[in-house]
């Protein structure tokens, strides 16, 4: 195992005035360090460079640099003008090389997508790209040696993927582009007291580290070793002593919180979607986003999706959930909330015995037919099997956001039909998800 020293080339620059012109903020709400580094990769990943925030008091620009290169690894600099009176700033980041940067994403979706056709679960396609890389880059001592170091390659997805020749924030850079490119959370993870840098990725239901330099033991035989891959943290802690693990696990707790795996589950089988702001796990479903939620669960989105019924007869519904609304609609499967005023209140937030209401008509029980009462629907759950006793204690007793949605919907995905068989396996049946995918993830 080769010893090896992180070298950070990333560059603050700095602009505080104490009054500039009133800025178009993205974000109406006041955001911290990781909330706008959030902003920051959700708009590299499109391609833009700046975001207007609101920024919360003492905001600390040089943390939010940190998390920004943990979420979008590249070799960058970062200048900020803040209004300190509105506190209000425009965060922009600059790109070292952003051509080669460009060129280094293109070869990462070509290898990812030839690489995703060859490999059936996630911790396959992983050892992949940690072989790959392993194959085609060589670790910079030159550069490692050198602290005087004007070129930037080294340190990005570019050297490593493409260059050849990169040091241990290359290896970590192309790990975490890679990841992007298949649509697997990864992060690049720093750490000052050791001079190194590596990945955390996750998967299986929980976080894991990778260390692709580490595991780069230049075998003449090409055989690639895997100490350091897909390590729990405190098996990480073991051969990484002295990392202080305090940023990392700030930020996994906010991007990779409590029932993100339910989430993801969803999402790798295409019944969740997110945003530029992720899962949004902490916020409440609202009552549009249910009905597109159950026009899944019934195996009904490509109906929607080509929907030339009559529309719904609400006047304050969207474009976008107007054929969801108006095919439920139709089959009696959701109302409005006043037909005189052709109101649906879409924005409005959906309570758990609401959203279980949806998941047991996916089911194929009917409360309009006697059923079970929408306002117990909950303990029908728990009389079905779909629940423990526990789960719908839990559920009950907090407020009702999207990650408890996450939650109820893969205990529906597991459950048995009313006409028998489970669900998964019915919506696999008629093309409403991969069936095959669906086993693997939900039999575990």
């Amino acid at each position: 195992m080769k010893t090896v020293k992180r070298l950070s080339f990333l560059i603050v620059l700095l602009a505080v005035l104490l009054a500039v012109p009133a800025l178009a903020a993205q974000e109406t709400q006041p955001v911290d360090e990781i909330g706008a580094a959030r902003l920051l990769a959700a708009a590299l990943e499109q391609g833009e460079t700046s975001v207007d925030v609101r920024v919360t008091d003492g905001f600390d620009y040089e943390r939010c640099l940190e998390y920004t290169h943990m979420l979008y690894p590249e070799y960058y600099g970062m200048r900020w003008t803040q209004d300190v009176r509105r506190k209000t700033a425009s965060i922009t980041v600059t790109l070292a090389e952003p051509e080669k940067h460009e060129l280094a994403w293109q070869e990462a979706q070509r290898v990812a997508a030839t690489m995703q056709g060859l490999y059936s679960s996630e911790a396959e396609l992983l050892r992949a790209f940690h072989d790959y890389i392993i194959h085609c880059c060589e670790y910079d001592y030159e550069t490692f040696l050198n602290l005087a170091i004007s070129q930037p390659e080294p340190f990005t997805a570019y050297g490593a993927l493409l260059g050849g020749k990169a040091v241990c924030d290359g290896y970590s850079s192309a790990f975490a582009m890679l990841c992007r490119a298949a649509g697997i959370p990864c992060i690049y993870v720093g750490s000052s007291e050791l001079n190194h840098s590596w990945n955390a990725v996750f998967t299986d239901g929980q976080v894991l580290f990778v260390d692709v330099t580490y595991d780069d033991n230049d075998d003449p035989s090409g055989a690639v070793n895997t100490d350091h891959f897909l390590k729990t943290r405190d098996e990480f802690l073991a051969t990484h002593a002295g990392w202080d693990t305090a940023l990392c696990d700030s930020l996994t707790a906010v991007i990779w919180p409590e029932n993100y795996a339910y989430a993801r589950t969803l999402y790798r089988l295409g019944l969740l979607r997110g945003s530029d702001k992720g899962f949004e796990l902490e916020r409440q479903p609202r009552r549009d986003e249910a009905a597109v939620m159950l026009t899944r669960f019934l195996g009904l989105e490509s109906e929607a999706a080509s929907w030339a019924g009559a529309p719904a007869p609400f006047d304050d519904v969207s474009a976008y959930y107007q054929p969801y609304i108006a095919l439920l609609y139709e089959r009696g499967l959701t109302a409005g909330t006043s037909a005189e005023a052709r109101t649906y209140d879409p924005a409005s937030p959906v309570t758990a015995q609401q959203y279980m209401t949806f998941m047991l008509r996916g089911l194929g029980y009917s409360d309009a037919q006697g059923d079970f009462v929408w306002s117990e629907a909950l303990s029908k759950a728990v009389g079905l099997g779909i629940l423990t006793q526990d789960e719908a204690a839990w559920v009950q007793g907090r407020t009702f956001d999207r990650g408890m949605m996450a939650f109820l919907s893969v205990k529906t995905l597991t459950a048995q039909t009313r006409s028998g068989g489970l669900l998964y396996e019915q919506l696999g049946r008629i093309g409403a998800l991969d069936a095959g995918l669906a086993a693997q993830i939900l039999q575990k």
